[in-house]
């Protein structure tokens, strides 16, 4: 019972949803709310996916905030940012967040600028599509397995 558990995913709510792209090689979160609930239930998930990703492949995420109404960075969205950070810490990838344009967005781009990663590239930004484009640009790299 316990190996089912540890191997199954995570189940989400209804503020949170969780997508595939480019055939399995990005996992895209989707938060439509800053409750507890929800950024817990975010950070388990995004945990498992860290710990479950194929050794050979980087780790390319998206963390798309923009359908929070009234996005701020909380302290509490920064205690789940940085758990997540912290699993599986040498696991090489990309990760781009997009927040709405707000005077949040200028606290969390100072928060990964003083929070450097060696091994995951981090970036805000203010448009899905720019962001699954950055995240794309990884995978057209030589050393990337396709």
């Amino acid at each position: 019972m316990d190996k089912v558990q540890k191997s199954s995913k995570p189940a989400l709510n209804e503020h949170l949803s969780r997508e595939f792209l480019r055939d399995g090689r990005i996992v895209a979160f989707k938060i439509r709310s800053l409750d507890r609930e929800t950024l817990d239930t975010w950070a388990t998930a995004a945990a498992f996916e860290l710990e479950h990703w194929d050794e050979k492949l980087p780790f390319l995420n998206l963390q798309d905030f923009s359908d929070c109404k009234n996005f701020s960075f909380t302290p509490y969205l920064r205690q789940k940012s940085e758990e997540i950070t912290s699993v599986q810490p040498d696991k090489t990838g990309r990760t781009a967040v997009v927040i709405p344009k707000s005077l949040s967005a200028y606290v969390v781009c100072m928060f990964f600028i003083a929070k450097r990663d060696l091994y995951r590239q981090r970036q805000v930004f203010f448009s899905r599509e720019e962001a699954v484009r950055w995240l794309e640009e990884w995978l057209n790299l030589d050393n990337v397995p396709t």
